[in-house]
C-alpha cells in the first residue's frame, strides 16, 4: 500500500509505478465520480490504455476479460 501526502504526488506516484511495470493495460481511481478535474488530471498522466474511476480492481479485470460488469462500474477510457 503506498500514501501520498496529496492528490498531485498521488497523480506522480501512480504515473511512476505504472512505467515501473510496464506503460499499457488498466489503472483505477478512486474519487467521486463528480470530482472531474481529479479525473481529468488523472488521465492526462496517467498512461494506460484503460481508467476506471471509483469501483473495485476485480470488476476492471471482468471488463477486460468480456465479462458482464455490475451496475455503476463505468470506465473512462
Amino acid at each position: 500500500m503506498y500514501k501520498a501526502p496529496d492528490y498531485d504526488a498521488g497523480v506522480k506516484m501512480a504515473c511512476d509505478l505504472i512505467m515501473y511495470g510496464g506503460a499499457g493495460h488498466t489503472s483505477v481511481l478512486y474519487t467521486n465520480p463528480l470530482n472531474h478535474a481529479h479525473i481529468q488530471q488523472y488521465q492526462n498522466a496517467v498512461k494506460t490504455v484503460r481508467i476506471h474511476p471509483d469501483q473495485h480492481p476485480r470488476l476492471a479485470g471482468a471488463q477486460w476479460a468480456g465479462a458482464p460488469m455490475r451496475r455503476g462500474a463505468r470506465g473512462l477510457a
